[in-house]
């Protein structure tokens, strides 16, 4: 996350943070206090981001496909395979959540 000047550590710790805030509440004694049950409970997604600052600069082809020029989907996946691992192994998030790509 070099374009908030953060290292990796910290916005690996953010990510950690933010999605422990959202479950820390869910699983508070509010929800409890009116009666729902685990299936009932709110979801807390763990957002995977944006592919948007990552591929700044980069030329969108003006092409049916909306895909950033030179940038493949091996390049996108790559991007978001750390944010998985991260959600996937540090957080409760119960989904993810991807930002919509409007062009593809």
């Amino acid at each position: 996350m070099e374009h908030l000047s953060l290292s990796e550590k910290e916005a690996e710790d953010l990510i950690v943070n933010t999605t422990k805030i959202a479950t820390d509440i869910r699983d508070s004694d509010e929800y409890t206090r009116n009666d729902l049950d685990h299936d009932n409970r709110p979801l807390v997604a763990g957002s995977m981001g944006t592919l948007g600052k990552y591929f700044e600069g980069v030329k969108r082809e003006e092409a049916k496909d909306g895909i950033y020029k030179g940038v493949t989907v091996e390049d996108m996946v790559e991007v978001h395979r750390r944010r998985f691992e991260i959600i996937c192994d540090r957080t409760e998030a119960d989904i993810l959540a991807f930002e919509t790509i409007r062009d593809i």
